[in-house]
């Protein structure tokens, strides 16, 4: 007599599951499919076990094809049922099975041919037959644990060369477990056959995958109840099941100064309600909420995507408004023009974002498009941003050097030291590129203290006196002046260099001098430490001169639009400016020199140096010192 006290609950327990999954809002990826395949394949084990067991005491009652029949089902579900774990495991180890159709085939031949035997038995016995006596194992009755081991086995290798892939800790531990659990099982049942516990072994394996990958609550975000960021990048991982899928964008505009205006609280019930209206609007398309105001949609139909854009437009205009909640809001869209397979999962989510970024921050823009260009474009920023972190990681960042001239006779007098990186072809990248990114990702600090210390040990290696040069100037950024111990810092790199401050001046543009105490406390600290200090892009900004008067400056340089517009159209502003700053105890340089003729405009409105292509781009190190010889 077989014991049926162990599956009866742990049946129960599986339907409870299937249930509890089906009434949950779910993201259609391979791990929750192979999940529900796990379970119902579960509950058909249990269930032909069940009705098996009971054909086979009951044998000289029942029809004999049905009976051994309700064996072969329940042996052939025993051994699927290890490939659905397997299934699982290659899940949570981002394999996918089906990339490669012979590799996969290969793979499951122990369980095709273990298939082909089990269902031989009806005719030959080999795993099992009903005699007079009953029901009898075969000969080759153990060949049904050789996909288990088979299984396991890969099982364990996926454990052993995949673990340092998986991001969090708990489901590699979670993977150990279950795997673990049905070895024990498995022994148990080959040791205690008359005893149904390897059922409650594997239902306890589904429990853990169940608590572990299958929470709803990891890819829904609670205040929309629409799917999360991380749902999005789960479920574009999976290009395979994108085939066909188009992917659009909305955001509500300046979405944190609405959050300003309305509040937290009220923000949050208007995401919700937004949120609300999404999924009983629009059920065939599916929605994510990327924080900050930004939603992303995928659908499959254009043409639902396209009906979808103009009811939101639509609504829009109408105010969201529940017990508590009244708001006006507005909204950008973002037209995806492209299909989600042709693209890096990563870069398309990235394209997106960045989009909807910007669509947020414009007021005058209410519609843009996504499509391969603007695909390419953020391709481009995010190979500067690598190269950018790691010409900073491995300190490759190159000093390029402009020389600045004297305005009456054209000798270099000091030059600009300019960051330069290069991509992977080892071609410079426009700094127009990477410092923006830079500045955006906090990296313009350490960008900008590595350009200063070879600053100081180009100085220090070539003796710039013999060549008639007195300074080198070096951009302080309005990010990196912020720095409380900024001074401190520079003077331990010049008393590394053995230089003397006045050899090393500082560049600082109209937007450092925003934050007036800061300001004062700065300056006085880098006067205090012997720093000259020069004024770049004089013109862009909102300084007059008698808030520049209170610092001590040595060196106004105007700013390039200023040096255009004046060559182009010559008048009385820009020498008055310049006599005024020279009055004041400023030297004064004209940037963006490109013509002799500018260059004697400048001169004559009584600049002391000039900067431009005229005289030399940006060179490398070696090629200006050759400049600077021959000049």
């Amino acid at each position: 007599m077989w014991d049926y006290s162990y599956v009866i609950p742990s049946i129960l327990i599986l339907c409870i599951l299937l249930f509890y999954y089906f009434t949950l809002k779910r993201l259609p990826i391979r791990i929750n499919r192979g999940f529900v395949a796990l379970l119902v394949t579960e509950v058909v084990v249990i269930g032909s076990d069940i009705l098996a067991s009971y054909a086979d005491e009951k044998y000289k009652e029942l029809p004999y094809n049905l009976v051994v029949w309700l064996n072969i089902l329940y042996f052939i579900a025993f051994i699927v049922r290890i490939k659905m774990f397997d299934t699982i495991t290659c899940n949570v180890f981002s394999i996918n099975p089906y990339e490669d159709k012979i590799g996969s085939f290969v793979k499951d031949i122990p369980l095709i041919l273990t298939t082909i035997v089990i269902i031989s038995s009806y005719w030959t016995g080999s795993v099992f037959s009903i005699t007079e006596n009953g029901y009898v194992r075969g000969p080759y009755y153990d060949i049904i644990y050789f996909p288990y081991i088979w299984y396991l086995v890969l099982g364990i290798y996926y454990i052993a060369r995949y673990k340092n892939q998986i991001k969090r800790k708990r489901d590699l531990v979670c993977v150990i477990v279950y795997t673990d659990l049905i070895i024990i099982g498995l022994g148990i049942r080959i040791l205690l056959p008359q005893v149904l516990l390897f059922d409650t072994f594997c239902v306890m394996s589904v429990i853990i995958i169940n608590l572990v990958f299958m929470n709803p609550e990891f890819y829904i975000d609670k205040r929309t109840n629409l799917f999360n960021a991380e749902a999005l990048h789960a479920i574009l991982r999976e290009k395979h099941s994108m085939r066909d899928h188009y992917i659009h964008g909305f955001v509500i505009k300046n979405y944190n100064e609405a959050r300003e205006v309305y509040g937290p609280r009220q923000m949050d019930e208007g995401v919700y309600l937004i949120g609300n209206y999404l999924n009983k609007t629009f059920p065939k398309l599916k929605f994510f909420y990327y924080r900050n105001g930004r939603f992303v949609v995928i659908g499959k139909d254009v043409e639902d995507l396209l009906k979808a854009k103009e009811k939101l437009v639509e609504r829009f205009k109408e105010r969201w408004v529940s017990k508590n909640t009244e708001l006006y809001l507005n909204v950008g869209i973002a037209m995806g023009t492209v299909d989600i397979m042709e693209y890096d999962p990563e870069l398309l989510i990235t394209t997106i974002i960045s989009v909807l970024n910007k669509l947020g921050a414009d007021s005058s823009i209410n519609e843009v498009e996504i499509n391969e260009q603007s695909i390419e474009d953020n391709r481009k920023q995010i190979e500067v941003r690598r190269c950018l972190e790691i010409a900073i990681a491995q300190n490759r960042t190159e000093v390029f050097l402009q020389p600045i001239v004297d305005a009456t006779t054209h000798k270099v007098i000091g030059a600009e030291a300019l960051c330069r990186i290069r991509d992977n072809d080892g071609k410079i990248i426009s700094p127009g590129l990477f410092i923006p990114i830079a500045e955006r990702n906090g990296h313009i600090t350490a960008l900008g203290e590595q350009m200063f210390e070879k600053a100081c040990k180009f100085v220090s290696e070539n003796n710039i006196e013999q060549y008639g040069m007195e300074w080198v100037n070096v951009n302080v950024s309005t990010i990196q002046f912020m720095q409380h111990n900024l001074a401190d810092r520079f003077e331990e790199i010049l008393k590394k260099y053995k230089l003397s401050p006045e050899v090393i001046h500082l560049e600082l543009t109209e937007a450092a001098m925003v934050e007036e105490n800061l300001m004062d406390s700065q300056i006085r600290n880098l006067q205090e430490k012997g720093f000259y200090l020069v004024v770049d892009d004089y013109g862009t900004g909102h300084s007059n001169i008698s808030r520049i008067k209170k610092y001590p400056f040595i060196n106004i340089k105007l700013d390039m639009s200023l040096v255009w517009d004046y060559a182009k159209k010559p008048g009385v502003i820009v020498p008055r400016m310049v006599q005024a700053f020279k009055e004041t105890g400023y030297t004064v340089t004209a940037e963006g020199i490109e013509t002799k003729e500018m260059a004697i405009a400048l001169k004559e409105c009584g600049c002391n140096y000039l900067q431009g292509m005229l005289f030399s781009m940006p060179i490398p190190i070696d090629e200006f010192l050759e400049y600077v010889k021959n000049n």
